[in-house]
């Protein structure tokens, strides 16, 4: 678009407030605490890093601290975590396996970042061991906290469990070279914990074009089986997830969101497409701060496979992780430029540590965001799997079209946990999931916003403001801001001597004023749910801008009364064509 601010400067444009979020804290003693995102109670933010760590070797590798870009505070582990042990991994067996369970939810974090306990990179010189001791005969590294065993488990399968998928057959691997490339498979099932939290400052543009800053603060926590539909090195990916945990606290100022995945909506099917993860459920629509709550979030596990070299490489040896796998990875529309790579630094125990670091230049919903990327991952050489993952992602970000700008810190920790069989995703279970996506399940549902209103629309509209009197929505296609769409109360009328559809647009001429050209159509009607409608299109001028305004006055029965007007830049009118006929066959008056 030409020019948003010319646009900004009539009162069209609004500014974000659905994306602005919260996190509340308090200080007991020494430690922070914070709001248990499933049972709302307080918890010691260190009980946090102990659930999502990554299980650690017990000798061979020495375990320290990460940091982000120079100057950044390091991340490290909390002192006041006592070690414990996780249970290992099953490796792949032919006796019936037993329904592991269920890993803790994620608890939220407090004010002072949560530790991501990453380990530090071990220097390696050319023939040394793969396996190096521990400097000055130290004691091995402890090994991470074990899950609490009173977490509730996902419910049990009541058909008969399946047997372990058998992996690939043995490769010979070159002596000291290592297999990084991950057994995954069709029927592959997992258990996920996902704990993201953000900090930093979100960048607005006020109407009188002043820039403002304000403090942002983010806490998500995700808890969900995965089982792979469709498997690949480098082709088609899809997944079925049950999630029994996805909600998050945002904050931007005092502006308060937390979304939260419904009950019903829980089961949650993923495809990549064109290097992008599009997620759905086949049970309903789900409104857009739940997609976003789950689809726009990095490290997503159904690409995370994505990041292995897929060969045999020695310690110290690096490899390039591609644009299209970083698109995926970040979760981005677009990679412009990268220059992350990836190092085997370590191996112990058959545990092999992969350190990312790099720089990434790209596009997220029409905004230039500029990212540096410091992760590492676990990978396990017995049963050929990534089961941690754990990234510290500064990203600065410009003012977008559907939201603020920003400049902050992401810290992520994602936990694995392979299983011998599925626990609620059973083949009985996956038999009654349709895994194809049809029109009505990919559309959004706008039910439970602020506004006294309810429709449903495409994914290119995103809520870009929403209070009690007033939505606005915009309409975003390959980056580029093809229209914005106002809707707005206008109380109750007397239907006996409300106004005619001469005098509307009379009174719309005058609103416009100089910046009016002229009216390009005007009609009345009554839609399919009985309701009273005048729609009059208007053309005219914002500086060099050609626009049209397209409105529609609402009056029901009762002589409740809603105006909704989109505003589409004269360019974009075939882009557009009738997009507003669309929503509105959906649109309701009332909850």
């Amino acid at each position: 678009m030409k020019s948003v601010l010319k646009w900004t400067s009539l009162g069209i444009f609004f500014f974000l407030a659905c994306a602005a979020f919260v996190v509340s804290f308090g200080n007991e003693g020494d430690h922070w605490t914070t709001m248990d995102l499933e049972q709302g109670r307080a918890v010691d933010s260190g009980d946090i890093e102990t659930r999502i760590a990554p299980q650690r070797p017990t000798s061979g590798v020495v375990w320290g601290t990460v940091q982000a870009t120079p100057g950044a505070e390091p991340v490290t582990p909390p002192a006041s975590t006592p070690p414990a042990s996780i249970p290992a991994t099953p490796a792949p067996a032919t006796p019936t396996p037993t329904a592991p369970t269920a890993p803790a939810a994620p608890a939220l974090p407090g004010t002072t970042p949560t530790p991501l306990n990453l380990p530090s990179p071990v220097p390696i010189t050319p023939g040394a061991s793969a396996t190096p001791a521990l400097p000055g005969g130290a004691a091995p590294a402890p090994t991470a906290p074990a899950l609490p065993s009173t977490t509730p488990s996902l419910p049990a399968p009541t058909v008969a469990t399946l047997q372990p998928l058998p992996l690939p057959a043995a490769r010979t691997v070159t002596p000291g070279m290592y297999l990084l490339q991950s057994a995954r498979q069709r029927g592959s099932t997992d258990l996920v914990e996902t704990l993201l939290e953000v900090t930093g400052e979100a960048i607005q543009i006020t109407s009188d074009l002043r820039e403002t800053r304000e403090r942002m603060e983010v806490v998500a926590g995700f808890r969900y089986e995965e089982r792979v539909e469709q498997f690949s090195l480098t082709g088609q990916l899809s997944s079925v997830r049950q999630y029994n945990l996805a909600k998050s606290r945002m904050r931007i100022g005092d502006n308060i969101r937390t979304p939260e995945l419904s009950s019903n909506l829980q089961t949650i099917v993923g495809t990549l497409e064109r290097d992008k993860v599009v997620l759905f459920s086949p049970h309903g629509s789900l409104r857009g701060e739940q997609l976003l709550l789950i689809e726009d979030i990095p490290g997503n596990t159904l690409t995370i496979d994505r990041l292995l070299p897929n060969k045999e490489v020695a310690i110290g040896e690096s490899w390039t992780i591609s644009e299209s796998v970083l698109r995926s990875f970040l979760s981005v529309d677009a990679v412009l430029s990268s220059s992350v790579e990836a190092v085997l630094t370590a191996v112990a125990d058959n545990m092999a540590m992969v350190e990312i670091i790099g720089d990434v230049s790209g596009i997220y919903l029409g905004a230039t965001t500029e990212m540096s990327v410091r992760a590492q991952f676990q990978f396990d050489l017995e049963i050929k799997r990534i089961n941690w993952l754990g990234a510290i992602i500064q990203e600065t970000r410009s003012i977008g079209h559907v939201g603020p700008g920003l400049e902050h810190t992401a810290r992520l920790q994602v936990k694995i946990s392979p299983l011998d069989a599925p626990l609620t995703l059973t083949d009985a279970t996956m038999a009654t999931i349709s895994t194809r996506p049809n029109p009505d399940v990919l559309q959004l549902q706008y039910d439970g916003g602020r506004g006294p209103w309810r429709f449903s629309h495409d994914r290119t509209w995103y809520v870009y403001q929403d209070d009690p009197q007033t939505t606005v929505l915009r309409k975003l296609v390959n980056g580029e801001l093809v229209a914005q769409c106002n809707i707005a109360d206008m109380g109750t009328v007397d239907v006996r001597t409300m106004t005619t559809l001469e005098r509307f647009q009379q009174d719309l001429i005058a609103g416009l004023g100089n910046h009016f050209g002229r009216i390009a159509a005007a009609a009345e009607y009554e839609d399919q749910r009985g309701n009273r409608v005048f729609k009059v299109l208007l053309d005219g001028m914002v500086d060099d801008l050609a626009l049209r305004w397209i409105y529609h006055l609402i009056t029901d029965s009762n002589g409740r009364q809603t105006v909704v007007v989109f505003v589409v830049e004269a360019s974009m009118l075939d882009q557009f064509s009738n997009a507003d006929e669309v929503l509105l066959g959906t649109y309701r008056m009332g909850r």
